[in-house]
C-alpha cells in the first residue's frame, strides 16, 4: 500500500498575523501472510501539522483549567518520520497481537508546565522542539468455549525531548487491563455480560515540572441483550465504570491540580429503529 498528499494550510488572526505552511506527505505498509494464521505488518511514512491558534497567539488564563498558557507566534509547523510493524496470530480461539512504533520528529509541538505563576496559575508554554516518541502494544484474546472469551493487553510509550534529552512532558504512563466476557442466547435474546480491571501505572518517567499522579485500578462491568421486546427490535446495554468508586487522577487530566476524575457511573443505553 502506498499513498501520498500535499496540503496548504493558511491561518489569519487578523491583529496577530498570518501564517501559511505547506507540506507534503506520505506513507508505505505492507502486509505479509505469512502461513498459520500469522500475519507480519510494517508501515512507514512522514506526517506533518501546523500550529493551531492557541498554540500561535494564546495569552491568558484558562479558569476551567486553573492555568494559565502562553503561545508562540515564532512557531512553525511539525514533521515527523514514523515507522512500525507488528505481528498478528489468528486461530479459530486463540487471537495474538503485538506491536512497536518509532516516530522521529522534527519541530515536535508540545506545552510545556514552568514553574512560573501568574495571577495564582501556574504558567503553560506552547514549545517546539526535535523529540523522538517510541513504543508498544500487545493483546490477546482467547475464547475457551464460545460462551466465553478472555482478553488482555496493555501499552507504554516512552518520549524524549531531544534537545535537553528530558521526557517529553504529559506522556502517559503504562497501562494494561483484562477483561472476560460471557455471552450467549438467553431467554429467547443474545446477551452479554462482561467484567472489566483497568490498571494505570505511576509515571515513571516525568518532566522537571510535571505533576506526579499516583498509579490506580478500576474496574468496569457491563450487561446487555440483543432481540425483539414485544414487536421492536431493540438494544439494551448497562455499563458500570468504576464500580468501587475508586478516587483517581488520570495524569493526562487537564483539572488533575484541583479535581479527581469522575467516580462511580452508571449508564443504561436502550437503541431501537424508528
Amino acid at each position: 500500500l502506498f499513498g501520498a498528499r500535499s496540503d496548504l494550510k493558511h491561518v489569519d488572526a487578523h491583529e496577530s498575523g498570518a501564517r501559511t505552511w505547506d507540506a507534503q506527505s506520505w506513507s508505505f505498509g505492507a502486509v505479509l501472510k505469512a502461513g498459520g494464521g500469522v500475519t507480519v505488518t510494517g508501515n512507514v511514512g512522514t506526517a506533518w501539522r501546523a500550529p493551531t491558534l492557541f498554540e500561535l497567539f494564546g495569552s491568558g488564563p484558562r479558569l476551567g483549567e486553573a492555568r494559565y498558557e502562553i503561545g508562540n507566534a515564532d512557531l512553525d509547523k511539525e514533521t515527523s518520520l514514523n515507522m512500525d510493524g507488528g505481528i498478528r496470530f489468528d486461530r479459530e480461539r486463540v487471537h495474538l497481537h503485538v506491536a512497536a512504533y518509532r516516530n522521529k520528529f522534527q519541530g515536535f509541538l508540545y506545552i510545556q508546565p514552568t514553574n512560573q505563576m501568574i495571577s495564582g496559575y501556574q504558567v503553560f508554554n506552547y514549545e517546539q522542539a526535535d523529540a523522538l516518541l517510541e513504543g508498544g502494544e500487545a493483546s490477546v484474546q482467547v475464547e475457551p468455549t464460545e460462551f466465553l472469551s478472555l482478553t488482555a493487553s496493555g501499552d507504554d510509550v516512552r518520549g524524549t525531548n531531544e534537545l535537553t534529552d528530558d521526557p517529553l512532558p504529559l506522556t502517559p504512563p503504562a497501562r494494561w487491563n483484562v477483561e472476560a466476557e460471557l455471552h450467549g442466547p438467553w431467554a429467547g435474546r443474545q446477551g452479554y455480560l462482561s467484567g472489566e480491571v483497568e490498571h494505570v501505572s505511576a509515571p515513571s518517567r516525568l518532566n522537571p515540572y510535571d505533576l506526579a499522579v499516583d498509579a490506580y485500578t478500576l474496574v468496569n462491568l457491563g450487561a446487555g441483550l440483543r432481540g425483539t421486546f414485544g414487536s421492536r427490535r431493540m438494544g439494551l446495554d448497562l455499563r458500570v465504570e468504576n464500580l468501587a468508586n475508586t478516587s483517581y487522577k488520570d495524569f493526562l487530566s487537564r483539572y488533575k491540580r484541583f479535581a479527581l476524575n469522575p467516580g462511580r457511573n452508571v449508564t443504561l443505553r436502550v437503541r431501537t429503529g424508528l
